[in-house]
């Protein structure tokens, strides 16, 4: 609906996407000062014109499509508090701040500045359970499980019956392998109706790893009882019945699962386990048509292998092979064939080392110890350079630049030295320029690759550096909008605003990120020009 007030007249506007009927109402002073029935088909528009008083508040009902307008926004005002009070904050304790602003960090994702909030919290008090908990999860979002398990088992020493820090002490213990201690933990924790069903989920999983088909199930059905479109209970169903050799009971979970979700892989996939038919293998691969189809073999893949079915999931890395070459999944699959077919696991290995690094992403928290059995096992840089790019995504990027630095100067590719430049400048460190210069020289047809050393040199205020270095990338990029962007930027901060504009006036640039920085430095370079003329007095 939309709704607009042009003096005496009040302008109304509706568009139904169903079959609708019902009565527009126009109100003022609480009395219905004109109705109009309508009756619509879909994408039907009516166009509707009232006489109201131009001095009243007013508003439009109609009910029966679910529609409201006020002109008075203070109509719809809810009653809560919206600002904080400024006297709040200053009456928590140093403590409470910590752990306020650490929560808030960690609601907007930003988890490495959280973590050191929390952490300052725990150094004024030891025990501070919130603390110990948004701790205990940041370590394992990290893959630092004993760093985890520290925190969370502490928190249990401060209440032995804290359902938070056992099913954070839970999922710790299983990331670990400590399926015992997991389970343990999950127990307590699905004593609470917060934790009922997803607590069950995890121990269900934990029964499928060790084959018992009847447990899973138990557990899968108790978590839907509490979550009937639980997902994870559903596939954990799905597959204890494929295990126990139940098919009503698998089609009906994986039915159940296309309903809620008609584009699920893991669907697909086992109805192709359970016919073991060319048509369901190459419906399973036809589903599979996302933006990285490899990243959801691999989410598949891992799934799997987290509960229990390596061979499956190897099955799935041999398919996703198939129609992704991809040096992830033949990690993968050498790292899970490792002890069941070694000749097999080493050849995977040797074709990802020899793989390109384009376009690899290998940020999963479970391909840490992958990455890690590929460095403890083979010198190669890339198993480094991928490690150390998923250490640093998960903040921990210390050991990041320990591993790049251990590679030394062994690799020809650009990306690595930029990546290795952003950690030891992280860390304030020599080599920043050195290692940017690598990049350059090993990829100077990328044009991303300058812009690293441009950017070194502008954060360095060196400008003229920086000026002979983009006047080079522009001979070499002349048609690049974004180039003539960054020259004519530098030419401003290097105050030759007459230079810059003559680039400005020129280029023409297309919406993007540059778009606002281009229109900016076009008004730096006129005031700039301004300026000079009103100090030589041509007005």
């Amino acid at each position: 609906m939309f709704v607009r007030r042009e003096g005496s007249q009040l302008r109304i506007g509706i568009n139904a996407f169903e079959d609708s009927r019902g009565v527009v109402s126009v109100v003022q002073e609480g009395r219905v000062i004109e109705e109009h029935p309508l009756k619509m088909k879909p994408m039907d528009a009516v166009i509707l014109s009232v006489p109201i008083d131009p001095y009243l508040d007013f508003e439009v009902v109609l009910p029966e499509m679910d529609l409201y307008y006020a002109s008075d926004p203070m109509v719809l005002q809810l009653k809560r508090p919206f600002d904080t009070d400024p006297e709040a904050r200053p009456a928590l304790s140093d403590e409470d701040r910590h752990v306020f602003d650490g929560r808030e960090l960690h609601r907007a994702r930003r988890y490495g500045p959280a973590r050191k909030h929390f952490i300052a919290a725990l150094k004024l008090n030891p025990w501070n359970r919130d603390a110990l908990l948004s701790t205990a999860d940041l370590w394992y979002r990290s893959g630092a499980y004993d760093r985890g398990l520290r925190h969370a088992n502490r928190a249990l020493q401060l209440d032995a019956y804290d359902a938070d820090a056992y099913f954070m002490a839970g999922i710790l213990y299983r990331a670990q392998g400590d399926n015992m201690d997991a389970r343990e933990a999950f127990g307590w924790a699905a004593r609470s109706t917060a934790y009922r069903s997803s607590a069950n989920v995890q121990m269900a999983e934990l029964a499928l790893a060790e084959g018992d088909a009847r447990r899973a199930a138990a557990y899968a059905r108790t978590a839907l009882n509490y979550d009937t479109g639980g997902i994870p209970a559903l596939e954990a169903l799905a597959l204890a019945a494929r295990l126990g050799e139940d098919r009503d009971v698998a089609v009906g979970a994986l039915n159940r699962l296309l309903d809620i979700d008609p584009l699920h892989h893991f669907v697909y996939f086992e109805r192709y386990l359970w016919s073991r038919s060319d048509q369901a293998l190459a419906r399973f691969r036809r589903m599979n048509a996302g933006e990285y189809p490899d990243q959801t073999i691999l989410e598949l893949a891992i799934a799997y292998h987290n509960r229990g079915f390596t061979e499956d999931a190897i099955e799935i890395l041999i398919f996703g092979l198939e129609q992704h070459d991809k040096p992830l999944i033949d990690l993968w699959l050498a790292y899970l064939l490792r002890e069941l077919v070694p000749g097999l696991s080493e050849a995977h290995f040797r074709h990802a080392a020899q793989s390109s690094p384009e376009f690899v992403f290998p940020y999963r928290r479970e391909t840490i110890a992958v990455l890690e059995w590929a460095t403890g096992g083979d010198d190669n840089w890339l198993w480094k350079y991928y490690l150390a790019l998923n250490l640093w995504s998960k903040d921990r990027a210390a050991e990041a630049r320990d591993l790049l630095v251990e590679a030394g100067t062994e690799p020809v590719y650009a990306p690595f030295y930029v990546t290795r430049a952003r950690l030891l400048s992280l860390h304030g460190e020599e080599g920043v320029e050195d290692d940017l210069r690598r990049a350059l020289v090993s990829q100077r047809a990328d044009w991303s690759v300058w812009r690293q050393m441009l950017l070194y040199y502008e954060n360095e205020g060196d400008w003229a550096r920086a000026l002979t270095l983009s006047g080079r990338a522009l001979e070499r990029f002349p048609d690049d909008f974004a180039v003539a962007i960054t020259h004519a930027r530098i030419l401003v901060y290097s105050e030759k605003a007459e230079e810059a504009l003559d680039i400005l006036r020129t280029i023409r640039v297309l919406p993007s990120e540059s778009a606002r920085e281009s229109h900016r430095l076009y008004e730096w370079s006129n005031v700039m020009m301004a300026l000079d003329r009103i100090e030589s007095g041509n007005y």
